[in-house]
């Protein structure tokens, strides 16, 4: 059984158990309501009759099964074909002692999932399979959640570029009038694409004003500007493409950022580069500025997924329309 997504935004989690039947020749499923940990409360089940909600559920969990590559190449995070991330650990230690972990298990079960047995059919050129007693599953922590978790787990370290989001603008509660935000609200630059969500920490943003700031400031030519500036920041910070420290190495090459260049309506690129033990990130290929990504614990490879229902009313929803994943660092200093 895997957690549903879509019940991520209802009052109750729900369990999706999908089963063949030999005699009708499909398969079906069902849902049964589970608390936050995933453990099943009550007995009374639901049925899914939609075939099409139960092909698209599968695939889900299919596509963030497979990993093109070898997973024992000496990393620890590999992008699954649904654009997921996974990390795998353990490797040497084969069936028994090798780990796989969702963002699911990451955020919310802090428990691996061992491997228990491994079907080799390199040698046919098929591969390996490695079977597992439960589904890997993505978490329900929005990117605002983990930036609670990141101050949590480092006070005093990201509030300002948090607070400072949430007071941008950028959240939306509902996409196009028609999509609910399955949590209370998400990003809205975000789309159907994996993220890197770069965040300055609190000392490095001295210059930038707060928001009660920009409100308090009676010259309009100075609040706009400052307000300018707030946002030309946080949207500089949000990356097309997650990099993760411990996927495999990237050389320096440009990212597409949510900040759109007026001039050349054009979305500005940053310069990022993943080596085996460091990230670094700068605003242009010739500058001498880098922000290096901080390996405190509880700040670096963050993982959230933003999901949109395919209805109006998240309670009511029934399936996913779509979903955004991010991973959030901290870094030294501003991007600028």
């Amino acid at each position: 059984a895997s957690i549903d997504p879509v019940s991520y935004g209802k009052s109750k989690r729900e369990l999706c158990r999908f089963h063949y039947d030999k005699e009708q020749k499909k398969v079906r499923a069902w849902t049964r309501t589970c608390d936050d940990a995933g453990n099943v409360e009550g007995t009374d089940s639901t049925e899914i009759t939609d075939e099409n909600l139960i092909v698209k559920r599968l695939q889900d969990i299919l596509d963030n099964h497979i990993v093109i590559g070898d997973v024992e190449d000496g990393c620890e995070y590999y992008r699954t074909k649904g654009g997921q991330e996974i990390r795998v650990r353990n490797t040497s230690l084969g069936a028994g002692g090798m780990t796989v972990e969702g963002s699911r298990q990451i955020n919310e079960e802090a428990t691996p999932l061992t491997i228990s047995y491994i079907y080799d059919q390199t040698k046919a050129g098929n591969g390996k399979v490695y079977i597992l007693k439960k589904p890997i599953m993505t978490t329900g922590m929005n990117v605002m959640d983990m930036l609670e978790q990141m101050n949590q787990a480092q006070p005093n370290t990201c509030d300002k570029f948090r607070d400072l989001l949430k007071g941008s603008g950028l959240y939306e509660t509902i996409r196009d009038k028609k999509y609910a935000c399955i949590k209370d609200s998400n990003l809205s630059v975000l789309n159907s694409y994996h993220y890197t969500i770069y965040v300055p920490q609190n000392s490095s943003l001295s210059e930038y004003p707060t928001w009660d700031d920009v409100e308090a400031e009676t010259n309009p030519l100075k609040r706009a500007a400052d307000s300018t500036k707030i946002m030309n920041m946080l949207l500089l910070h949000i990356q097309d493409g997650a990099l993760f420290l411990g996927s495999k190495a990237v050389e320096e090459d440009g990212y597409e950022t949510s900040l759109v260049d007026p001039e050349t309506e054009k979305f500005v690129r940053i310069y990022a580069e993943l080596t085996n033990n460091d990230l670094y990130v700068r605003k242009t290929q010739t500058s001498s500025n880098k922000s290096k990504v901080l390996k405190t614990a509880g700040t670096y490879n963050l993982m959230a997924r933003e999901y949109i229902a395919n209805g109006s009313d998240r309670e009511t929803a029934t399936g996913i329309q779509s979903s955004a994943t991010a991973v959030i660092h901290l870094i030294d200093t501003p991007i600028e």
